[in-house]
């Protein structure tokens, strides 16, 4: 817990000192229009469902091998977004600066070797902070629609994951909590956007926008066995490449 603490106290730090850069090194959106509020979402993920086991002697899989990976289509989120937009001649220029937070799940099936009838099914779930910054184009349609697409970065601090265990052979089932190495616990990903916006009235603009976190940066450096996957229990590993999150706002222009 003191560790997670520490992560997300360093992550906020960075992300302030962002927000006072953006303020002093974008001069071009220093007279754009500005707003603030709030988005809610769902997430998801456009990789494979593939999934690791560890079923060697000293794991609780010992004997039994991974069916299926079941992961929850509707992830939810929530954040606060901070946006400016620059008027031009024919196409408007956006930055958005996000602070949220997602949560995830999914379930493992799995079976027993010398014996398929003897199953076991693992349930976990885990959440994290996220920091963005984004830069896109709008391409106005109408008065008050606008078409935009942009690219961004987000940094991300995933907090220890819970799971829990059952089999149908009547062994115990099995709770466990925590278990992140460095390179589950942080992320760096650089994300591609596409969306609109509506303008609602004077004070209030709505937006619907999809974001997908492309490519993971921390993953370069990342040279074990179970690189490109996430641990969400003990010995188990999900894949985690190209998640999204499909979100819902509203923003107050200040």
């Amino acid at each position: 817990m003191k560790r997670n603490i520490l992560v997300l106290a360093m992550l906020t730090i960075a992300f302030v000192g962002g927000l006072k850069a953006q303020f002093v090194t974008y001069v071009p959106f220093q007279n754009g229009e500005k707003g603030i509020g709030l988005n809610v979402g769902i997430g998801g993920w456009f990789g494979p469902s593939d999934f690791i086991i560890d079923n060697s002697s000293s794991s609780i899989y010992n004997g039994y091998q991974g069916t299926k990976l079941k992961r929850l289509p509707f992830n939810p989120s929530v954040a606060l977004h901070y946006r400016r937009v620059l008027s031009g001649n024919r196409v408007d220029w956006g930055n958005s600066l996000i602070i949220g937070m997602s949560w995830w799940s999914g379930k493992v099936e799995g079976e027993q070797t010398a014996n398929p009838a003897n199953t076991f099914e693992t349930n976990f779930k885990y959440h994290r902070f996220e920091l963005s910054d984004q830069y896109y184009i709008m391409i106005p349609v109408g008065d008050k629609l606008s078409i935009k697409a942009g690219i961004g970065a987000t940094l991300s601090c995933n907090f220890d994951p819970t799971s829990t265990t059952e089999f149908s052979d009547g062994t115990p089932s099995v709770k466990s909590e925590g278990g992140l190495d460095f390179m589950d616990r942080l992320g760096c990903s650089i994300d591609g956007i596409v969306g609109v916006e509506y303008t609602l009235n004077e004070s209030f603009v709505a937006s619907c926008n999809l974001t997908c976190y492309a490519f993971d940066f921390f993953g370069l450096f990342d040279d074990s066995a179970t690189k490109g996957y996430r641990g969400v229990g003990e010995g188990l590993f999900v894949n985690k490449k190209l998640p999204y999150q499909l979100t819902f706002g509203i923003a107050y222009v200040l």
